[in-house]
């Protein structure tokens, strides 16, 4: 048998054992645990479930809307956020009301100025 083919039969196994703990640590430390989410509230991803939206949405609620029911937590809590579920839903449904009230108003505007520019001029 040539020499070479010696060494490769003699050489240990390769496979390195410290990278599978290091990889299994960092599993470990990817499957943080929630901070449990208190009664009457709900994370912005479950909330926008519940919606049929996409989070963005809510997360977007949580940082343009004033007014928006949400409690912002500790940086090391997950979820971050919590929406308050009675008080956003109520509050959503008031913002969508007040925007069909809203689109009727300027609706009626616009149908009142192409009736006036529709009158003949009196002389």
């Amino acid at each position: 048998m040539p020499v070479r083919q010696k060494d490769r039969d003699n050489v240990p196994d390769e496979t390195n054992t410290e990278e599978t703990t290091t990889e299994e640590a960092k599993a470990e430390i990817k499957k943080s645990t929630k901070t449990p989410v208190p009664d009457g509230y709900q994370a912005p991803v479950e909330f926008a479930k519940t919606l049929d939206v996409p989070p963005q949405i809510v997360y977007g609620y949580i940082k343009n809307m004033k007014g928006f029911p949400f409690i912002e937590r500790g940086e090391s809590e997950k979820p971050r956020f919590l929406v308050k579920i009675p008080e956003a839903t109520e509050f959503l449904k008031v913002k969508a009301t007040e925007k069909a009230e809203k689109a009727a108003a300027k609706e009626a505007k616009k149908a009142a100025e192409a009736e006036k520019a529709n009158e003949p001029a009196n002389a």
